[in-house]
């Protein structure tokens, strides 16, 4: 009796736990509305070859939905049924065992449906079983993601035609220099198209995963970031996911120390331009004459180190974002110390991390290897002087690099404190109409209160700004107030 009762309290718990984490009952509901929809859509079509289309598409749909269903309801079988069946149990047991998990299961399906948070569907890397192994395998594998590739690039690339370029905007930085504000300003104007977080996990293949599991269905809803700086995503939002692309076909080197991004040949130059196709213009997207609609748009902070390789394309534009050192150093400190702080050690947190090759900040930081000669390397990341060390190793790299002809550099300070002059020049240089005031108005004023200089060395403050000076200096600025 009490082995019988504890073996029905796990498994009717089990059963509970494994249906609300796996699904939570959204998949199924979002499935059954995506086909009630095609069906109307299918009895309110007007021609035959829309019908046709529409019963194809709806009994694709209506298929995978009952694989899955097929699937889920056998897994929760197996899982009520396997251990009287591996125990043996009299037909008298089964029948006890058979009322205990039921009732043991609604009650604690009560339980957690009453005391339960409703939270919206967010965007972050709390995810469930399923989405956990897609994201193992779409991104875990380098074969999987050469495959993913090759297989969009021949269901979604247009066809190639003569063409002076596609006139590709690359935003880019060190990490808190203000380049995400700037890409989703960017994002806003009709003419750009970017990956987002839609596109997860296989973002080497957008058109065919869209295809695959209907990503519309998913509900943007606005939640802050894991950051906490006050930005707002949602499954809309663009983000820099371009690098699984670079890390698949270039690699990734690592020493533990230093991040090295490895240079790309000609023919990886060639297959990235397809990718920016499928991206921004695959064969679905093309307008009726056959031309491209869209701009590829992409915020990659790891492209500072590929400045060179992306200007091989003479219609490339980058935006290369600076801030002032010591608030753009205090920021990645406090962003470093958040994300020590709070990310769990957990092998997939830190899988998803080296998958989009995020060493910023966090537990899996590494400097850039072309800032190393220039870096002092008895500084602690727990000194906040180390961050600020780092920033003027970086941007005595970026000096000698920012004399490229399609590179424009964009002040951050300036563009807070005057973002109508810095955001026409941007659209303006980039031959895009826009709302200059609507854009200017989402840019948050100067913060009143002042960087403490205390917690920096005065000589590296002294020497960080000597070297944004000589950046304010740059002709290469976009705009520059008199």
């Amino acid at each position: 009796m009490i082995p019988n009762l504890l073996i029905s309290l796990v498994t009717g718990i089990l059963l509970v736990e494994v249906a609300m984490v796996t699904f939570g009952g959204r998949w199924f509901l979002a499935q059954g509305k995506i086909i009630s929809t095609k069906m109307n859509l299918f009895f309110a079509a007007k021609t035959d070859d829309e019908r046709q289309v529409l019963v194809i598409d709806a009994g694709l749909t209506t298929l995978r939905f009952s694989l899955v269903s097929f699937l889920y309801v056998a897994t929760l079988a197996a899982i009520a049924g396997f251990l009287p069946w591996f125990l043996a149990w009299e037909e008298e047991q089964n029948v006890d065992y058979a009322i205990y998990v039921s009732v043991i299961a609604t009650l604690w399906w009560l339980v957690r449906y009453i005391f339960k948070k409703k939270k919206p569907e967010t965007v972050d890397v709390n995810y469930n079983v399923i989405e956990k192994w897609l994201h193992w395998l779409a991104l875990g594998s380098e074969s999987v993601r050469r495959l993913s590739f090759d297989i969009e690039r021949n269901y979604s690339l247009p066809p190639k035609k003569n063409s002076s370029g596609d006139n590709a905007v690359y935003v880019c930085g060190l990490a808190r220099s203000g380049t995400t504000i700037l890409l989703r300003l960017l994002d806003q104007q009709k003419v750009f198209k970017s990956l987002s977080y839609r596109d997860m996990p296989f973002v080497l293949a957008p058109n065919l995963w869209n295809r695959v599991i209907n990503k519309s269905s998913k509900e943007a809803v606005l939640t802050e970031r894991a950051h906490g700086d006050g930005i707002a995503v949602d499954f809309d939002s663009p983000e820099a996911f371009e690098e699984v692309f670079w890390k698949t076909f270039c690699g990734e080197e690592t020493d533990g120390k230093y991040f090295k991004i490895k240079p790309a040949t000609k023919q990886i130059l060639k297959d990235f331009a397809d990718y920016r196709a499928v991206v921004a213009n695959s064969k679905f997207t093309l307008s009726e004459n056959g031309e491209r609609q869209f701009r590829y748009l992409s915020k990659n902070n790891n492209n500072i180190g590929r400045l060179k390789s992306l200007c091989e394309e003479k219609t490339t534009t980058i935006l290369l974002v600076y801030r002032n050192p010591v608030d753009c150093a205090l920021s990645l400190f406090r962003q470093h110390q958040r994300f020590i702080e709070s990310e769990v050690e957990d092998s997939f947190t830190k899988a998803y991390m080296g998958w989009l090759s995020h060493h910023e900040f966090g537990p899996g930081h590494l400097p850039f290897d072309f800032a190393a000669k220039d870096m002092n390397p008895a500084l602690s990341t727990e000194d906040p002087n180390y961050w600020l060390d780092y920033w003027i190793a970086v941007h005595i790299y970026l000096l000698e690099k920012h004399d490229l002809d399609q590179i424009h550099l964009v002040n951050h300070d300036v563009m807070k404190s005057l973002p109508r002059e810095v955001i026409g020049a941007i659209t303006s240089t980039l031959g895009v109409e826009a709302d200059v005031e609507h854009l200017a108005g989402q840019i948050s004023a100067p913060s009143k209160s002042k960087t403490p200089n205390g917690d920096f060395d005065e000589v590296l403050i002294a020497k960080a700004n000597k070297i944004y000076e000589d950046f304010s200096k740059s002709p290469r600025n976009i705009f520059k107030p008199n």
